[in-house]
């Protein structure tokens, strides 16, 4: 497991000097998320709260001003998609590394299209430099630091420039891209649902998963 910050990370400025970074329209996101969402939903943010085993994500719940920002996770391929979500929580030292169908069931592969152009906050490596910051205290860390970047992910959309949401390399699959988009900056008619299939009655979409889980020596059984 990656450790977290090894060194104090001051709490962000109120307006950070971040670059920004274009997402052409066109471009395609790709989501993997429980049938009970629709495809271009936001998720309306909910309270955290560990006591009930809910410590949110990396980037959220976050509030501005008093409010629950709505946001939406997606990535640039199905396979980095699949490792921020239905592989992402595998113990790399697992012996065993399990994905069972039943956890599936409930799931839906869905690819949506930008119908105009997004100016994201970049955490790239470089980006994050600017900000004083190095990958481990932003996206390298582990679920327990997550009380230290949900308030960078707040402060940026907070800033005067109003970004559209981030851009980062997946930590779990970091030849690819992971997005999360603010609800406030953008809604539905900036996109469209090209294709939305359940997983496991899917074929195609099923077996891609299965190699991708065969790359990192991730077995999906029949349970």
């Amino acid at each position: 497991m990656s450790a977290g910050p090894s060194r104090p990370i001051d709490s962000p400025e109120s307006d950070l000097p971040f670059n920004t970074h274009l997402i052409k329209s066109g471009t395609e996101i790709h989501r993997i998320h429980n049938e009970k969402w629709q495809p271009d939903a936001f998720n309306p943010g909910a309270s955290i709260d560990p006591a009930a085993g809910n410590v949110g994500s990396r980037f959220a719940s976050i509030r501005s001003r008093g409010r629950f920002v709505p946001t939406m996770y997606g990535a640039n391929s199905l396979g980095c998609a699949a490792f921020e979500t239905i592989f992402h929580d595998i113990d790399p030292a697992a012996r065993f590394k399990t994905v069972s169908m039943s956890a599936l069931s409930s799931l839906r592969y869905s690819v949506l299209t930008l119908n105009e152009e997004l100016q994201l906050t970049p955490l790239f490596t470089p980006d994050l430099k600017k900000l004083s910051l190095e990958r481990r205290d932003l996206i390298d860390c582990p679920a327990s630091h997550y009380s230290i970047t949900r308030p960078w992910a707040a402060a940026i959309h907070d800033s005067p420039r109003s970004p559209a949401g981030l851009i980062w390399a997946s930590r779990q699959f970091d030849e690819d891209k992971a997005y999360m988009l603010f609800g406030t900056r953008i809604d539905h008619s900036y996109l469209t649902v090209a294709r939305s299939v359940s997983i496991v009655g899917h074929a195609e979409t099923l077996e891609q998963l299965r190699q991708f889980g065969e790359r990192a020596g991730i077995t999906i059984i029949h349970s």
